[in-house]
Order: C-alpha cells, then sequence, then structure tokens
C-alpha cells in the first residue's frame, strides 16, 4: 500500500469518528435535556408565606432523598471497588507471583553499603578487626616419643597391604563390612603403643 492511499484512508478514518462523536454529544445533550425537564420543574414564585414554606419543605424532602441515594450509589461503587481489588489479587496468585527482576552484583564494602543507605550521616567505620585484641599464643614444644623404627616398618607395610583388602569385602551378598579397616588402624596403633 503507497503512501497516499493510507493518508487518505487515516483521513477518512478521523472524519467516521468526528461525526461519531459529535453524533455521541448532540445525543449526551439531548438526555440532558430530557432530564432536567423531567425533574426539574419550572419555578413558579410563590405568593404567599405558607406557598414558599411548603415550596421549601418540597424541595428539602427532594434533597434528602437525592443525598440518600448518593449515598447508596456511593457504598455500591466502594464495595464493588474492594471487590474488585480482592479479585485482581485471587488472579495474581492464582497466575503466579510477579516476577522479580534480576538483581545485579555489585561488589560494595559494609562502608560503602551504610553509606548509601544512610547518607552523609554514617561516620561508623566497620573495620570489625581493628576492634579485635591482640592475643599473643605461647607454643609449646612436646618432646616427641620415639617409636623404634625397625618395628614400625613392617606393621605399616602389612597395614597398607591390609586396608584395601578389608574395606572392600563382601558377606553373602549383603552390604559392605564396615569398620574393619578403621579396626584394624586402631589395633595397630594399640600394638605400637603398646611397644613403646
Amino acid at each position: 500500500m503507497n503512501s497516499s492511499r493510507k493518508h487518505h484512508l487515516k483521513s477518512l478514518m478521523l472524519s467516521i469518528a468526528k461525526g461519531l462523536l459529535d453524533e455521541e454529544e448532540r445525543e449526551h445533550e439531548m438526555k440532558k435535556k430530557r432530564y432536567m425537564a423531567e425533574t426539574c420543574t419550572p419555578v413558579c414564585m410563590p405568593r404567599t408565606m405558607q406557598e414558599l414554606q411548603e415550596q421549601c419543605k418540597e424541595i428539602h424532602c427532594n434533597i434528602d432523598k437525592i443525598d440518600e441515594e448518593r449515598y447508596d450509589l456511593q457504598m455500591k461503587v466502594t464495595k464493588s471497588e474492594k471487590e474488585i481489588e480482592d479479585l485482581k489479587f485471587k488472579v495474581q496468585d492464582v497466575l503466579g507471583k510477579f516476577k522479580k527482576p534480576v538483581l545485579k552484583k555489585v561488589r560494595m564494602t559494609a562502608d560503602a553499603m551504610l553509606k548509601a543507605l544512610l547518607g552523609s550521616k554514617h561516620m561508623v567505620n566497620l573495620d570489625l578487626r581493628a576492634n579485635l585484641k591482640q592475643v599473643k599464643k605461647d607454643v609449646k614444644e612436646e618432646p616427641r616419643t620415639t617409636v623404634n623404627d625397625d618395628f614400625l616398618c613392617p606393621v605399616v607395610h602389612i597395614a597398607t597391604m591390609l586396608v584395601p583388602f578389608f574395606s572392600t569385602v563382601w558377606v553373602k551378598g549383603m552390604s559392605k563390612v564396615r569398620g574393619i579397616s578403621s579396626m584394624l588402624v586402631m589395633w595397630l596403633g594399640a600394638v605400637i603403643l603398646s611397644r613403646q
């Protein structure tokens, strides 16, 4: 479709829409005039004081009725607005919560974060390591007891050969025997300590 045809169609649509709006406005004015003619009777000025008081009473009664109707309509509107809000929440629960936006990772120190949150009021330094006490620990060297290397070498050699064997033993299709290797290590430790 070329541009002149698009322009022609656009102007045609605008003219039709303008005609519809004018017609709707005329209809609205006619309805307004009919309503005013029905509800507001032409004012006739009373000649006596009693007629004037009666007319004032009628006007006040009409005002009270209209005010009651207005209040009832207002209550209906507020009730329907509450129902609409409740239904919106229910729809949101059924369809799922709104998606949380993916937050970017920002490297910030604790000081920078507090400064961003509290503004220039933040003057406290959060260097918690500065507040710690310095503790000096005296390390005491205990003399180690030596084990006879001649005895230890064959025992360690046997243990390294037996540990894989004991850790993979199967008992009649049941689970692996556990704890045999740890029992072997404990036994070897007891033997080593008894030799000292």
